[in-house]
């Protein structure tokens, strides 16, 4: 149940980076199987990547982890299992992004609500207007960026 960050390579990073001014671009639910750590993401699907796969995608193999309770946490994974990244950033469509994907599965899990989802027009789109239209992606909609669930005061 802890949350790991990562300073992602995808082509999004960037542009992610730069909107939330913060280094992490992307999260996931760190998972324990009888054969090992695995971390529950979205990327092109929602999937489990083992541990040491997922951290050495990030930049630099770095990865910051974030708890929020002591006691562990069990995460039922299997319904998110294979649903298709999110390219619009956007709520209930049958699509996750990453961390709509912790957001949703502490709210829906565990009653917790890590951050409050804030419009795409809170962060700095500068010169980001032809990439998000092209997306589908609104000003006004709904979005939780994983600087906003790094930030929580809900996790240490």
């Amino acid at each position: 149940g802890d949350i790991v960050f990562q300073m992602s390579r995808s082509r999004q990073s960037p542009l992610i980076a730069a909107a939330t001014v913060s280094p992490w671009t992307h999260c996931g639910i760190v998972v324990r199987k009888p054969d090992g750590l695995y971390v529950l993401e979205a990327s092109s699907t929602v999937k489990l990547t083992p541990w040491e796969e997922w951290k050495k995608r990030g930049r630099g193999a770095y990865a910051a982890l974030k708890r929020y309770s002591d006691d562990d946490v069990r995460i039922d994974c299997e319904k998110y299992l294979g649903q298709p990244y999110d390219l619009e950033f956007k709520f209930d469509n049958g699509k996750m992004y990453c961390s709509e994907l912790v957001y949703v599965i502490y709210r829906d899990q565990f009653g917790v609500e890590l951050c409050a989802p804030r419009p795409v027009s809170d962060y700095v789109t500068v010169g980001m207007d032809d990439a998000m239209r092209s997306r589908g992606i609104e000003p006004d909609q709904l979005v939780v960026a994983p600087s906003d669930l790094f930030a929580s005061p809900l996790l240490h």
